[in-house]
């Protein structure tokens, strides 16, 4: 499902997204629950954008006028939930910093797309609600902020941790393409098997044993997640190794879900306390790199396709200029 929710802006201007909200009823006009429906995800995909050559060149961030994944986009995935633990409820409403918002251009669009599935044995009928605040006039001192993500997959997306699998890792780096400030930071992974996310302002090389990455060297997808005990390793060295490294851990991530009637069903991830305050005190240089390290936890009879993300609201310097030059 693809729905357009933006302004129409004339040539050369701006609009701004400066808050938003998205949530899903059932056929009674209640927000609907987790259980029955799980809400894999709700995706905005900002498209079609005039930006610095800087940006569109990143791969994290390319122009594009088609919606895609590992993007620069706006993300609600089954970790935002609000409610009891039982049967929480899908909803999300976001308010961007002071002085800044989402970007919409004359030449820009916005499309959403949403992934439900229903565990229970009933259909649902459901209704999706879509909301946001514009500012369109006398936005001439709003700047940009972006959605980005930090994506570890594989083919088509997703990793498999094989079946009887142990303990594992995976592990990428990214560079930032030029300076900015950082304001929030989320996760989302598959949830039906437990893993921790590690987001570290180093190379991953520096602060993981050389023997492990010469055997598996980065690469920008990777098929399976690394069992550890073939290196004869286990998750707590590789922790102790890692302090030991001096690694500059962003933020901590841990994945939760419940069992519901023979189904499972995610639950919003834990995160560290100080990650909030580290993220707004991030500063980030053009080079810096980025190293997403995620903990699998092992599997028994049944193997796992995974993902590992890290959405993180940014703002970058040449992003800025960019906007105050179109707007002289």
């Amino acid at each position: 499902m693809l729905l357009n929710f933006a302004p129409v802006v004339a040539p050369g201007e701006n609009a701004w997204m400066l808050e938003n909200m998205y949530w899903i009823r059932d056929d009674h006009g209640y927000l609907i629950a987790s259980p029955p429906v799980r809400v894999h995800h709700m995706i905005t995909f900002p498209v079609g954008y005039q930006l610095p050559e800087s940006l569109a060149a990143w791969p994290n961030f390319p122009l594009s006028y088609r919606p895609k994944t590992n993007r620069h986009a706006l993300f609600s995935g089954s970790e935002h939930l609000l409610g009891n633990a039982t049967t929480p409820s899908f909803a999300v409403y976001r308010t961007m910093p002071r002085g800044r918002g989402h970007l919409k251009q004359s030449e820009s669009d916005m499309w959403t797309g949403i992934h439900l599935i229903n565990r229970g044995s009933n259909a649902v009928n459901i209704t999706v609600e879509l909301g946001a605040s514009w500012q369109v006039r006398n936005a001439s001192s709003t700047l940009p902020v972006f959605e980005v993500w930090f994506h570890v997959c594989g083919p088509e997306c997703e990793i498999v941790v094989p079946a009887w699998w142990g303990e594992s890792v995976v592990w990428r780096t990214f560079r930032m393409p030029g300076p900015g400030s950082a304001f929030e930071m989320w996760y989302h992974t598959h949830s039906m098997l437990a893993s921790d996310l590690r987001v570290i302002r180093n190379d991953c090389r520096e602060i993981l044993p050389s023997a492990l990455v010469e055997a598996y060297s980065q690469q920008r997808t990777a098929a399976t997640t690394i069992q550890l005990s073939s290196m004869a390793l286990t998750a707590e060295g590789l922790e102790q190794y890692m302090l030991q490294s001096s690694a500059d851990v962003l933020c901590e991530f841990r994945s939760r879900s419940v069992e519901y009637d023979h189904s499972t069903f995610i639950r919003t991830a834990d995160v560290d306390s100080g990650c909030s305050d580290k993220v707004h005190a991030w500063k980030f240089a053009g080079g810096d790199p980025i190293c997403l390290l995620a903990f699998v936890a092992p599997t028994h009879s049944t193997s796992f396709r995974m993902h590992f993300s890290a959405f993180a609201l940014l703002s970058f310097d040449e992003a800025d200029d960019f906007v105050r030059h179109r707007a002289v």
